[in-house]
């Protein structure tokens, strides 16, 4: 039979009465200003015989209309976890994980959640919102159940943004970012395209361009641009990113950008070097400076 989180926190001499009583059920408010895509229960449980986390989604309410979405749950440290696909219009079944991990490593943990969909069917899916949950507030040692919104990554700008996916293949030592589209920009593109460089320690590696597109605050790109970087380099560089604009007389102008590399806040960098899969997401640009 497994050992209880009381019977557990006492062997360790801590207090019980700190934590949350069995069966507990907890509401995360969306955070102002942000639009949700979905709100989803989960259920937390851990087995301190075997040292799993359990999390289940049992229930989803609010989605945003997709033809198809599924969920993504990333725990520090740990590998992450993919639920099957949810097609419009079906039913959602309860879908469990497991996580091994100490008690105590677990408390320090962060918790994020990613919901991944495809406006039509068969069409790139794409990372269309997140919630991070600190486990150390929840403390999910005991039959928690959590009912939490699921934000949009919507950019609060007026920059704009750009979709954009990376991948790292070891065995070549190729970095390659796709550049799929823009939306939102604050201006249309009379004749624009996107520069990308590759820095490495603040200096410029390599550069690339891709094709112009006119007339158009909602470009489509869909193009791929190949870097060769040792991996040793890696958590040194960034790639910075820049929508520009071209007049009649050839003058150029950036209307917006962005950096990214590890310490991004969309976590696409960290995810490449961590070797996990990186679905292509809507960055938000700013103001070139």
């Amino acid at each position: 039979m497994a050992e209880s989180a009381v019977e557990f926190l006492a062997r360790r001499a801590l207090k019980p009465d700190l934590y949350r009583r069995r069966g507990s059920v907890i509401v995360h408010e969306s955070t102002a200003g942000c639009t949700a895509v979905a709100r989803i229960k989960l259920f937390f449980s851990y087995d301190f015989t075997k040292s799993d986390f359990l999390v289940s989604i049992t229930e989803v309410k609010d989605a945003m209309p997709l033809d198809e979405f599924y969920f993504v749950l990333t725990l520090e440290g740990c590998n992450q976890r993919e639920s099957e696909k949810i097609l419009a219009g079906t039913i959602f079944n309860q879908q469990s994980f497991k996580f091994a991990l100490p008690y105590e490593e677990l408390l320090e943990r962060m918790l994020t959640v990613q919901m991944i969909g495809a406006v039509k069917s068969g069409s790139s899916v794409i990372e269309v919102g997140q919630k991070d949950i600190d486990l150390s507030a929840i403390d999910p040692s005991d039959d928690v159940i959590l009912w939490t919104t699921i934000e949009a990554n919507n950019s609060q700008e007026s920059c704009g943004e750009l979709l954009i996916g990376m991948q790292y293949l070891l065995a070549v030592e190729r970095l390659t970012v796709t550049i799929h589209s823009a939306r939102g920009l604050k201006c249309s593109l009379s004749d624009g395209c996107v520069r990308i460089r590759l820095l490495y320690a603040g200096k410029i590696q390599k550069k690339r361009k891709s094709s112009f597109k006119k007339s158009d605050n909602c470009p489509v790109w869909d193009e791929a641009f190949h870097f060769r970087i040792p991996q040793i380099a890696l958590s040194s560089s960034q790639i910075e990113i820049t929508v520009m604009n071209y007049d009649r007389i050839g003058k150029h102008t950036a209307i917006a950008m962005v950096i990214i590399d590890k310490q991004h806040p969309s976590k696409i960098w960290k995810q490449m070097l961590d070797n996990k899969k990186v679905n292509p997401r809507w960055i938000p640009l700013q103001t070139p400076a």
